[in-house]
């Protein structure tokens, strides 16, 4: 609000003023003020004083969204959600529930609803699996057997499970069949078998997960062109069971051609740049353009080289079960994963998380589903 000083002839002071524009209260008489703004009290002034108020609606950029991204706010959730107190975020387990309620507890003060269509009204989607799993996979590429830390996470042979995901959204401001989702996998691989360890998961992807919950936190306090859905998937490190499960439904109930979706991976890994993933496809194209151009505006050091990683994400799921638009963002993706040190490890823990990349990444995906849900 703007306050500016000067003298009104004529004025009852008891009156509420309202006006369109300055220009018009100067030296002007109140019958001749137009009612066309709410009304604003007038503080005590001395007389022939008074203190004018106007309004303008000042236009919402991506550089001042992303300005309200709270590192420290990043920093509680990665280190909450990286915790041995959850045990590895492992599919139907207790851990797992306690993911779910901090998620569910954080859409509910950021204003989103439950996502009906897919989730009920404590913002769940539940799907069973039977899964089975070996101690060890054999390499294609070196024909070697190696070991699957998956095994090692879940202690079965074969399972039947549940995978939940969440579901919150942001209505738009006007009836529209269009939706951007922003999505993150909040599941890991639980405690070691042998030796019991907690893999904390804090890059891989509670990460990934604190950047959703606070661009829910930003962009829920108003409304936009398109629908927002925030979607916190369970089941990747399983094939990305949950993200799969979701891309049939949305098929299904007629989602098809509506639905764009930018996905968040492992942002705390060492390195100084952004990966833009999977933009390669023509129907990824317009999503890879808006990222770009969101870490341009924000100086974030990006590329957008096409990894083969992005086929092993919830964004390819999503593109291959339902030939929705997907791209990935992952902070700093090498091909030889140098900088992933601690990538499906006990090791992977929240000392050790790049909150630089993550709040970079963060900014990058809010102004990419702002510039998205803001389009004509």
């Amino acid at each position: 609000m703007v306050k500016l000083d000067c003298l009104i002839t004529n004025i009852n002071f008891r009156e509420n003023l309202r006006s369109k524009s300055l220009n018009k209260t100067i030296n002007t008489k109140v019958a001749d003020i137009k009612t066309i703004l709410p009304d604003i009290k007038l503080p005590v002034v001395n007389s022939h004083q008074a203190i004018v108020y106007f309004t303008g609606a000042k236009k919402i950029t991506l550089e001042n969204l992303a300005e309200q991204i709270d590192r420290k706010k990043l920093e509680q959730h990665v280190k909450y959600l990286a915790s041995d107190e959850l045990a590895g975020r492992l599919p139907d387990t207790e851990g797992s529930e306690k993911a779910q309620e901090y998620i569910i507890s954080n859409f509910k003060e950021s204003g989103l609803r439950p996502f009906k269509p897919f989730a009920d009204k404590t913002y769940k989607q539940h799907a069973i699996f039977e899964v089975f799993y070996h101690a060890r996979v054999q390499n294609p590429k070196t024909k070697k057997l190696e070991h699957d830390n998956s095994k090692d996470a879940l202690n079965v042979e074969g399972s039947i499970y549940r995978v939940t995901n969440i579901l919150g959204y942001i209505p738009a401001k006007t009836k529209t069949d269009k939706y951007v989702f922003l999505t993150a996998h909040y599941d890991h691989l639980g405690r070691d078998h042998d030796s019991g360890k907690v893999f904390t998961g804090a890059d891989d992807n509670a990460s990934g997960v604190a950047a959703m919950l606070e661009i829910a936190r930003v962009l829920g306090k108003r409304k936009y062109d398109k629908n927002i859905v925030f979607v916190a998937t369970s089941g990747e490190e399983t094939k990305c069971l949950g993200s799969k499960y979701l891309a049939q439904q949305l098929n299904i109930n007629g989602f098809k051609d509506k639905v764009e979706i930018i996905n968040m991976d492992c942002l705390a890994a060492k390195g100084k740049y952004l990966t833009i993933e999977g933009g390669k496809p023509q129907k990824n194209i317009k999503l890879e353009k808006a990222a770009i151009d969101a870490a341009k505006r924000l100086k974030v050091p990006y590329s957008n080289e096409d990894h083969e990683r992005n086929y092993h994400t919830d964004a390819a799921a999503f593109d291959k079960e339902g030939g929705f638009p997907a791209i990935s963002l992952v902070w700093a993706y090498e091909d030889d994963f140098g900088n992933r040190l601690y990538n499906h490890k006990t090791t992977d823990t929240a000392a050790k998380a790049n909150y630089d990349g993550i709040e970079k990444s963060t900014k990058v995906a809010l102004g990419t589903v702002f510039s998205l849900a803001t389009e004509s």
